[in-house]
């Protein structure tokens, strides 16, 4: 992930409060339950990031992709990741006759039900926030 509002949306899509104390100027990052994950950090995008740290939530799923190299480098894995998020069965592959197209579809659609399978409980879309994580990835 690179860019502030990934980190800041990812962070709200958990539930996380960011905001800056108008008194010493630093931002802090609470969660859904309202304890304070993140103190004095100097910006939005630094509380937002060290609340995204410390919640684990871009860790994980750069994990699982990097299980599916070399396939992730492919926009086939994108695709099957994309169809596997947005079904809760089983998609198919439209790449049938091509079995290394085909074989990193299905790895994007297996990571893709892995993945909304390890985080039932976040509270915002899982869609979105995965997408998001994953964009960050395709050079």
């Amino acid at each position: 992930m690179t860019g502030t509002n990934d980190y800041l949306r990812l962070a709200e899509d958990d539930g996380a409060c960011v905001r800056q104390n108008p008194e010493t100027g630093f931002w802090s990052a609470h969660d859904a339950d309202g304890m304070a994950i993140v103190h004095d950090a100097m910006s939005c995008a630094e509380a937002a990031r060290l609340y995204c740290d410390d919640k684990g939530l871009s860790e994980l799923l750069t994990r699982m992709v990097a299980e599916a190299r070399p396939y992730d480098v492919l926009a086939e894995f994108w695709e099957g990741f994309k169809a596997g998020l947005h079904n809760g069965a089983v998609p198919r592959s439209p790449y049938g006759g091509c079995e290394f197209k085909n074989t990193a579809w299905n790895r994007g659609a297996q990571t893709a039900r892995l993945y909304r399978q390890m985080v039932p409980d976040l509270h915002a879309n899982v869609e979105g926030r995965a997408l998001m994580l994953l964009r960050a990835r395709r050079w």
